[in-house]
């Protein structure tokens, strides 16, 4: 049986779930308001990481993730 699946987003999430569904046997519709890959993905390189809700590239991150390195877990 054929499913049509549409996919809202083309981030890394969405272009990766379109492959795979495609390669399946899915048809796939994929819906990016912008330039696919150019949102969320691109300004965070991708990094599927939930602990982060800042972007990389924004100023001090650099020096805030050495701290982030240095903290010692709480028991």
């Amino acid at each position: 049986m054929r499913k049509n699946i549409c996919i809202i987003g083309g981030g890394i999430i969405g272009i990766s779930a379109a492959i795979e569904l495609a390669r399946s046997g899915a048809t796939v519709a994929l819906i990016e308001k912008d330039k696919v890959g150019k949102g969320c993905s691109y300004g965070n390189a991708g990094w599927l990481t939930p602990c982060f809700a800042m972007p990389l590239p924004m100023p001090g991150m650099f020096f805030q993730s050495l701290k982030w390195l240095m903290n010692q877990p709480k028991n």
